[in-house]
């Protein structure tokens, strides 16, 4: 029987008398829809979407257990490794715990054979700089090597004095510390790191002038030196000078007039400059005045100026003007204060030596060298 005529549903009949009477008395014709199934087979096909539904509903079940199941296992996995990891750090913590019993086992033998009291407390207590108590002066008569005795060189080291610019008469940093600090704890001079004395690609420059014309006050090149990245000198040598000379400035240059008689002369000495720091990266401490002395231009790109760079500078007095080259508002430190502060090193004490100045800019420049290189990659990108 057609859905249309099933009597069962009393609403859906109502529904239906209700359109056939509006159409009767409209006069209009209808077009019924007539289903070609019969009512078995429409059953048939909603058991079926039924079936289907339920099947989907377990294998999505199924799927779910399955799910459930994997993460099971990788908790049990998990917990596992955990306590897997638990034992081996005991085992870890164990052994370092023997290590430990027998180090310590070593370290009291070690002190059980030491001797009671170092040298050095030996020579501080005797010597009075020590402040000891009761229980210490009754340590001291359990001494057993007697002092030895203290050499004159040591206490004139001691009490050494030096005369600074200005002529006065000024108690040496030794002097002023105490007697208290070891040796150690002096500035020592920058030296050579190998012995390899090749020409590497980073070379450090300095030149001293010496005072040329009626005053003196113009400077002409006296002497080269030019050292490789390890600090060995690779040309060292003095300048035959092109006009006569009237200050020598050996206080601060160091050269004297014996110094420069047989000198090479200023053209050979320059082109030997020229050929070495060719294609090479050039450090030194205002090296603006050194390439003006020898006459020589170098590439901006492969200058490394020590007075130049931004976190060696200090800000500019006001007297001051700003360098040619120097960040604005900045002004150049010496490179003794430089070489003081940053590397706890001493140069330039009495006449300047030109391979000590040479290595100092050269371990400045080691020791900043990645940032260093790092801003000039900036400023490069920005130009370009």
């Amino acid at each position: 029987m057609p859905w249309y005529l099933n009597d069962e549903d009393d609403v859906n009949d109502g529904k239906r008398r209700q359109k056939e009477k509006k159409i009767k008395k409209s006069g209009r014709t209808t077009l019924t829809r007539i289903s070609s199934r019969s009512d078995d087979e429409i059953d048939e096909k909603r058991d079926e979407k039924k079936r289907i539904k339920k099947e989907g509903e377990e294998e999505v079940a199924a799927g779910n257990e399955k799910k459930k199941k994997k993460w099971k296992n990788k908790f049990k996995r998990k917990r596992r490794r955990g306590k897997e990891d638990e034992e081996e750090k005991e085992e870890d913590d164990d052994e370092k715990d023997e290590k430990r019993k027998k180090q310590k086992s070593s370290s009291s033998l070690l002190l059980s054979k030491a001797p009671s009291v170092s040298t050095n407390w030996h020579k501080l207590v005797a010597r009075g700089d020590i402040k000891t108590s009761e229980k210490g002066k009754r340590r001291k008569r359990d001494f057993d090597a007697p002092l030895p005795p203290r050499s004159a060189s040591a206490s004139a080291k001691e009490n050494y004095y030096y005369r600074d610019n200005n002529g006065n008469d000024a108690e040496n940093e030794c002097g002023r510390r105490g007697n208290n600090e070891d040796a150690d704890d002096e500035l020592r001079r920058p030296t050579p790191t190998s012995r390899d004395a090749s020409v590497t690609e980073t070379l450090a420059i300095d030149c001293e002038m010496v005072g040329v014309g009626e005053d003196g006050t113009r400077s002409v090149l006296a002497r080269v030196t030019v050292v490789n990245e390890h600090g060995n000198v690779v040309l060292d040598t003095f300048v035959e000078t092109t006009e006569k000379v009237t200050d020598y400035r050996t206080k601060v240059s160091g050269v004297r007039p014996r110094d420069l008689k047989n000198a090479p002369k200023f053209a050979d000495v320059q082109k030997m400059v020229s050929k070495l720091i060719e294609k090479k990266i050039v450090v030194g401490h205002g090296l603006k005045n050194d390439f003006k002395a020898l006459l020589l231009n170098h590439p901006r790109e492969r200058t490394r100026d020590t007075a130049l760079y931004h976190p060696l500078t200090r800000p500019l007095r006001s007297h001051e003007r700003c360098v040619e080259g120097a960040p604005r508002g900045r002004g150049c430190r010496s490179l003794k204060e430089l070489t003081k502060t940053h590397l706890r090193m001493t140069i330039q004490e009495g006449e300047h030596s030109s391979a000590e100045d040479a290595r100092a800019a050269l371990f400045l420049y080691a020791k900043f060298k990645k940032k260093w290189e790092q801003s000039l990659l900036v400023a490069m990108r920005k130009r370009h």
